[in-house]
């Protein structure tokens, strides 16, 4: 665990632009974090182990970070935007349950071998991974989560319509 303190160096995440640790750790391969939040991320993830009925805010949490730190222009990155934009249409506003939602995205995804480069909005939402880290019991971090998951869902809305017309 990275411990926090006030002396700490700091740094703005690459992707969602949060204040975060200034630390040297691997990343993922494809989705631009900073190694500090990326590790933060990792901790919300650990967190939500712990907890038996989380596949709802686990799911809005892998799809809100990812949707907050997009990537490069290749494949991957592309193809992820997609399917965790998708993701958080089914889960914030269809309110499937996320075993559904996960069975339709892969069958779309049998269909697809082209994904759209979408332009990143200028700002990736207000909420960020830094402001659920910090709940204390398993209902302030679900009503972080929500509120994080829309708060992505919402900066993103200038391609909510092309996320609607995958699905056609």
């Amino acid at each position: 665990m990275v411990e926090e303190n006030d002396t700490a160096p700091r740094e703005r995440c690459i992707g969602c632009g949060a204040l975060v640790s200034a630390i040297t750790l691997p990343t993922h391969a494809y989705i631009d974090a900073s190694p500090g939040c990326w590790h933060t991320y990792r901790e919300v993830l650990a967190k939500q182990m712990g907890y038996i009925t989380y596949r709802r805010i686990r799911q809005l949490t892998v799809d809100a970070y990812a949707a907050q730190h997009p990537g490069a222009t290749e494949r991957r990155p592309r193809q992820s935007i997609e399917v965790h934009l998708l993701s958080l249409y089914f889960l914030v506003e269809e309110w499937l349950d996320p075993r559904l939602a996960t069975h339709r995205i892969s069958q779309m995804l049998t269909e697809r071998r082209e994904f759209p480069r979408l332009i990143p909005p200028s700002t990736l939402g207000d909420i960020t991974v830094h402001d659920v880290i910090s709940a204390t019991n398993q209902a302030d971090q679900t009503a972080r989560v929500e509120e994080w998951a829309n708060s992505v869902w919402s900066a993103w809305s200038v391609h909510h319509r092309a996320v609607r017309d995958w699905l056609r």
